[in-house]
């Protein structure tokens, strides 16, 4: 079974339900795996940089954005900023003088990023690196998840198709192998972080 690409991906599950008659729904299985797969993985694939000119106490998140890792300031001091959650941010501005200024610490609120102190007049260049979205196989026909890690693919679309035929027997087990090669992938990519030696033939190698 040749999982290459969106395609193919869509012929194997409509083979492993078994079913001729659910060719727009697929897709849709596609789209709700790929949901869970952004909310689930985290490896080293996933992690891209990003710069920007920050002026204003909010500024957008990028549009493929899936979680922050770390952000630095370029310009100025050029020093890490502190994540802070969104409510600790809040208290920051509720008790701390609001003057702005350089900036020091940040969150994610919503679809954007929160700074504090805000911003001043000046103009400041930070560096991004966060976690990234995975690609869409509706409008990339491939990615590096599906070359990499078909399995994951599989058993997640397979898991929904099931979930959408009522078979939850069969959902179960599919979401077990799911969460299996999601917690693999994990740990393959904390391993090659590690610097770890991965033998020939390791559960954990890509």
């Amino acid at each position: 079974m040749a999982l290459a690409n969106y395609s193919d991906l869509c012929t194997a599950v409509a083979a492993g339900l078994n079913r001729t008659d659910l060719t727009s729904k697929i897709p849709d299985f596609v789209l709700l795996a790929e949901g869970e797969m952004n909310r689930a993985l985290r490896c080293r694939q996933m992690r891209q940089r990003d710069t920007a000119t920050i002026s204003a106490q909010f500024e957008a998140v990028p549009t493929d954005f899936a979680g922050p890792i770390s952000m630095r300031l370029t310009s100025g001091s050029e020093r890490a900023l502190e994540w802070v959650s969104p409510s600790a941010l809040y208290d920051l501005a509720s008790w701390w003088d609001a003057t702005p200024g350089e900036p020091e610490k940040y969150s994610v609120v919503g679809s954007s990023f929160a700074f504090s102190p805000d911003p001043d007049s000046s103009d400041y260049d930070v560096e991004l690196i966060y976690h990234a979205k995975i690609p869409a196989l509706v409008t990339n026909t491939t990615n590096w998840l599906l070359s990499l890690y078909p399995d994951v693919y599989y058993h997640g679309c397979m898991a929904q198709g099931w979930l959408y035929l009522l078979d939850e027997t069969r959902a179960a087990i599919n979401q077990a192998a799911f969460q299996r090669a999601v917690d693999d992938v994990n740990r393959a990519s904390l391993l090659q972080e590690q610097g770890a030696y991965l033998h020939v033939g390791s559960p954990f190698a890509p």
